[in-house]
């Protein structure tokens, strides 16, 4: 199995573990990173004011991703500005993951 460019079928046991386990932490830091750059996208309306649309349909149509989904991080995002600093930083040394906020901002 060949995924953007790594041959898994390369990997032993523990490397294909560990890789697994490297590719989670780096979603959540991407997750959370882009939480951060919708947050100020959607506070500023720059993506209406640029295209016409509000940052998740911006995003669905500019990424070719589902609007449905990118509405939801919109959402996501709003709602947890204010926890970024301190969240950051959890995630950062792997004590939580994105999934983490995306339950305390559905409370």
């Amino acid at each position: 199995m060949k995924t953007a460019g790594a041959d898994a079928t390369l990997a032993d046991d523990a490397e294909l573990l560990d890789a697994a386990v490297a590719l989670e932490e780096a979603r959540s830091l991407l997750d959370v990173a882009q939480g951060h750059v919708l947050a100020r996208i959607e506070a500023d309306g720059i993506s209406d004011r640029m295209h016409g649309h509000r940052t998740g349909t911006w995003l669905g149509h500019a990424a070719t991703v589902s609007r449905t989904k990118c509405r939801t991080r919109v959402r996501l995002a709003r709602r947890a500005v204010d926890w970024f600093d301190e969240f950051d930083e959890a995630v950062r040394v792997s004590r939580v993951g994105f999934q983490h906020l995306e339950v305390l901002c559905s409370v």
